[in-house]
């Protein structure tokens, strides 16, 4: 990964290395997983401007949860964003080889807990029939019941949340490089 590298790259590296974590890794080689995602990151933050900010390593924080009897260890990247008019605000989780976790703050209309921090699958950009454009959340199927391990990460999030600065980020563009490249 020397030298100059164009974005589209990016997106190729980036599917390549899910493609690579979807499947059972040994553990010797998670090692290597972690420092190849490690520079990926390095490189998205001096590729895309939205993501410099995003990924600043100084904010990070980490969290560690126990949860179904297991030990669990997060990167909270201490950036987030919001979206929309009614702006729900977005953190975003790294587990151990770089996996994100995507979670916002409920509203509390439909999942009856609000100001507690919930996980959802993925951002879209919603076409409206005049015209416009608004970000949608994709949540989970089962929302707003979660396993212990996501419950556990909320209250983790909520304690962390007066550290979390907050960008706007509701445009097309910002959406995507939340999609394709984390």
């Amino acid at each position: 990964m020397k030298g100059k590298i164009s974005v589209m790259r990016l997106k190729q590296i980036n599917k390549a290395y899910w493609n690579t974590v979807a499947k059972k890794i040994p553990e010797y080689k998670r090692v290597q997983i972690v420092k190849t995602r490690k520079r990926y990151f390095s490189l998205l933050r001096r590729k895309i401007p939205f993501l410099k900010r995003i990924l600043d390593p100084k904010k990070q924080r980490k969290i560690n949860v126990k949860a179904e009897g297991k030990n669990y260890s997060f990167t909270l990247l201490g950036t987030g964003f919001g979206m929309g008019e009614n702006y729900r605000p977005v953190v975003i989780l790294l587990d151990g080889v770089g996996k994100k976790y995507l979670f916002y703050r409920s509203t509390g209309i439909n999942s009856e807990k609000p100001g507690n921090w919930l996980p959802f699958n993925s951002i879209q950009i919603v076409k409206e029939k005049g015209g416009g454009s608004h970000p949608w959340y994709q949540k989970f199927e089962g929302h707003p019941n979660f396993s212990e391990l996501f419950v556990k990460l909320g209250e983790e999030i909520k304690k962390l949340e007066p550290e979390i600065a907050f960008l706007e980020a509701s445009s097309p563009s910002f959406v995507n490089a939340i999609n394709s490249y984390l």
